[in-house]
């Protein structure tokens, strides 16, 4: 699918992560693009972060995490945001894998999950919906750019997603903002938008190095059939203070 005619204005987001999203940062983010007026705005997938519904969650805290509370955020957060695409993430991802679960209360529980996504983005938002999860199917074209949720999770994740497609790529998923160049005689640049989490509430990374990186913000430009102009906004830093030995 092309979604371009013109020369138009975009604004890409990701990773809002539903009742583990910073209020200041969506804020930020929906006071921008008042201003800005994009012709085109998508999410790019983690718009729930579906706590319930990990792989890890099982006789922790959060097997306990509401599974409504986090639905009606996350959605909630897309009726102010008002795109025209919304992409699921790894996190949405594990409903559909639940809706196939053995268990009978847990697979309709994760099937009537499913059904009110649907129902709020393709009949209430009329977005088009990208659910499918997949490495080759997960993306939409942006004029000459790619753009979706991205799979791939390392240091070089940004350049690796632009070699994957051998053109310009735009994802999420990494919750930091960067700008990689591919190995490629063609040439393709890859550009990963930030996050829009509070970190403090994201307790299962504490432990992961990367989470130093993390950085609130979103990417926004304007693109035409043969052309991508992307600028990446960072909302704030995120503030750490270290006690003295």
């Amino acid at each position: 699918m092309n979604i371009t005619k013109a020369r138009r204005r975009f604004l890409l987001c990701g990773c809002s992560h539903g009742q583990l999203a910073s209020r200041s940062a969506l804020n930020a983010l929906l006071k921008f693009k008042a201003d800005f007026r994009p012709h085109f705005t998508a999410h790019l997938g983690d718009f729930c972060d579906t706590t319930a519904w990990r792989s890890g969650a099982r006789d922790s805290k959060d097997e306990g995490a509401s599974v409504s509370d986090d639905l009606l955020t996350g959605l909630g957060f897309l009726e102010k945001l008002e795109p025209q695409a919304v992409f699921i993430g790894n996190h949405e991802a594990r409903i559909y894998k639940h809706a196939e679960h053995p268990n009978a209360i847990v697979r309709e529980a994760a099937r009537s999950t499913l059904s009110e996504l649907r129902k709020a983005i393709t009949q209430e938002l009329k977005a088009k919906f990208v659910e499918t999860y997949e490495v080759t199917k997960s993306w939409l074209e942006m004029g000459d750019t790619m753009i979706g949720h991205g799979f791939m999770f390392n240091e070089n994740a940004i350049r690796d997603h632009a070699e994957f497609h051998g053109r310009n790529v735009i994802i999420a998923h990494l919750h930091r903002q960067g700008m990689e160049r591919a190995r490629a005689s063609r040439g393709a640049t890859g550009y990963c938008v930030g996050y829009l989490g509070n970190s403090e509430k994201f307790t299962y990374a504490d432990t992961h190095k990367a989470k130093a990186k993390w950085t609130q913000g979103f990417a926004y430009g304007e693109f035409s059939e043969s052309y991508t102009s992307v600028n990446l906004f960072t909302i704030q830093c995120q503030k750490r203070t270290f006690e003295a030995v």
